[in-house]
């Protein structure tokens, strides 16, 4: 019987196309379209590394910057595996045609080799063949291509959106701060006079003695603006001759209740204290006996000295005149170091300036608290009279005390009054610590009539890139491995010419197959029987993809059979 399919037009030189005309596409052509889809899964990929670039540099996300990132991310991965998914389809396909020509196959085995533009097709293929050489080679394939999206999914194992811990989020708010005007006496002293002179002098060194039990420092560990405030963080600042302390706004709301967190983050405003001294050994009275001390001036010339007390041996007394100023913010402080082989004299400046990047003036120190703080370490306050340190005035029955001149004696094995044996740095280091300490602790009392509209820190979340070299792996490996792998696909397929995408020219491919099948079919009808073949023999039929060229660079890409009957065994 004859087939009903017409044979194809004859070729310019005679040829009786058996398949599709086509010419041999370059391998540049083949190698362009794996690089296009290539080029798209690149460019995800750079999208991917910019979104983790652009969110891991901030500090703080808000809610909708949260959002929008996990939109961009999980959509730009699924974008990545599709195209990886594509990419490895195509070359799959482009390698069929030249599988196909390596040697002759069964109908069945034909199909499924042309089936496989999906994973599931060379899953499905492999069950039906029983090769170990094809079930080695899809087994790889299906490993590679879970493989590689089980590695673009773990990517999400690899970072963390989570809630910050060094950085707050400033939102619209309000924003409590402290009373800076001067000293708040009620959480030291509390009496009817209380506000009194002799109370804020006294309320000054126990502020100024309670800032030791924070952390120091150095200018290197100044925190950054918006940073959160722990308390165990370094309160202070210093160097050898200058202290500062860096201010904090609270949030509201989170003051003086235990149903929110406590929020507090650094600002850009902050305050320095500093110190200048000389220092002069005592030739006479070191040891603290006498009021009367003489010390070693400069050029071999001898100067008298009028302690306020007599403080024995191993102390230092720290005194000053508060009616004597230095300049805004500054206090006359001297020292005397009491020891009996190497005692001291010290002349000291110590001024606690203004308030650097202050933009209300509610951010200010009054001069009262700068002044009181500068001198903080030599000041008693209500400690001043009953010492005996008073005079009465005549013609009056009671003493009257004398605030004006004050002093502080701390024994040797306090940190105060410990031996600095003539060390300019340690001596000015002392007093400026002293002075900041005043500000910080002064800095802690906060007023709620001071609360004030302003960027208020809220907690927040932060992009945490826990394993940022595995997310490199994951990424530069997909991509530089689909490359390899589109490279090598095209090379491979460039062995054999490959038909155009798409059914009819595939089916023009296959038409000989086709035919024959259908003509099999016909006869089996029109005879009523399955095949025609001597009893106890099987019929085999092979086919091969032959790719015959006819001149003029054309080719007849089309199947080939051979046929044949063996014997079962």
């Amino acid at each position: 019987m004859h087939s009903r399919t017409a044979p194809s037009p004859p070729s310019p030189h005679g040829h009786i196309f058996r398949g599709l005309p086509a010419r041999r596409q370059s391998f540049r052509k083949l190698l362009l379209k794996v690089l296009s889809k290539w080029l798209l899964s690149a460019v995800l990929t750079a999208c991917v590394y910019s979104v983790f670039y652009v969110y891991s540099a901030k500090t703080v996300l808000s809610k909708a910057e949260k959002r929008i990132f996990n939109a961009l991310i999980t959509g730009f991965l699924i974008a990545q595996a599709l195209v990886v998914v594509s990419l490895m389809n195509s070359v799959v396909g482009d390698l069929r045609w030249w599988i196909l020509a390596r040697r002759h196959r069964s109908l069945a085995k034909v199909e499924a080799i042309l089936q496989a533009r999906s994973l599931w097709s060379v899953i499905v293929m492999t069950f039906k063949s029983k090769r170990i050489s094809l079930h080695a080679v899809a087994l790889c394939w299906v490993l590679l291509a879970l493989g590689v999206q089980v590695a673009l999914a773990s990517i999400g194992l690899c970072y963390s959106v989570e809630n910050a811990e060094k950085y707050a989020r400033l939102v619209p708010g309000r924003v409590a701060l402290p009373e800076l005007s001067t000293i708040i006496t009620s959480s030291v002293a509390t009496s009817q006079s209380s506000s009194s002179m002799g109370a804020r002098q006294y309320t000054a060194n126990r502020f100024g003695t309670v800032s030791w039990a924070y952390d120091t420092g150095t200018h290197a560990d100044t925190p950054l603006p918006g940073m959160l405030w722990y308390s165990d963080d370094p309160m202070f600042f210093c160097d050898d001759a200058t202290c500062s302390y860096v201010f904090r706004d609270v949030n509201d709301e989170t003051q003086g209740t235990r149903e929110r967190i406590f929020v507090a983050a650094h600002t850009s405003r902050s305050v320095a204290a500093s110190t200048t001294c000389q220092a002069f050994p005592v030739v006479f009275g070191g040891d603290g006996s006498e009021r009367n001390i003489t010390i070693e001036l400069p050029d071999k010339q001898i100067g008298k000295i009028l302690l306020p007390a007599r403080g024995g041996l191993n102390q230092t007394t720290f005194f000053t005149n508060t009616t004597i100023s230095c300049g805004d913010g500054c206090s006359v402080i001297e020292a005397f170091e009491a020891d009996a082989a190497h005692a001291y004299y010290y002349s000291c400046n110590t001024t606690v300036g203004t308030v650097a990047n202050a933009t209300l003036p509610a951010h200010e120190l009054g001069a009262d608290l700068r002044l009181l703080a500068s001198s903080a370490i030599a000041l008693q306050g209500y400690a001043a009279a009953s010492a005996g340190d008073s005079s009465s005035a005549p013609g009056q029955g009671q003493s009257t005390v004398d605030l004006t001149s004050q002093y502080m004696v701390y024994p040797a094995e306090s940190v105060f009054g410990a031996s600095m044996n003539g060390s300019l740095p340690d001596m000015q280091y002392l007093m400026s610590r002293f002075a900041i300490g005043v500000v910080g602790v002064a800095a802690m009392t906060l007023s709620d009539d001071a609360a004030v509209d302003g960027p208020t820190p809220v907690l927040a979340v932060h992009l945490n890139m826990e394993h940022a070299g595995i997310i490199h792996l994951i990424l530069i490996a997909t991509c530089g491995g689909l490359l390899v792998l589109g490279i090598a696909g095209a090379w491979f397929a460039n062995k054999v010419p490959v038909p155009s995408e798409g059914v009819v020219s595939e089916a023009a491919v296959l038409r000989e197959m086709c035919e024959a099948h259908q003509a099999r079919s016909d006869v089996a009808g029109d005879l009523g029987l399955a095949t025609a073949r001597p009893e106890g023999s099987v019929a085999r039929e092979l086919w091969i993809y032959r790719h015959e060229y006819v001149g003029n660079g054309l080719y007849d890409l089309h199947m080939a059979c051979s046929r044949g009957v063996s014997m079962k065994q």
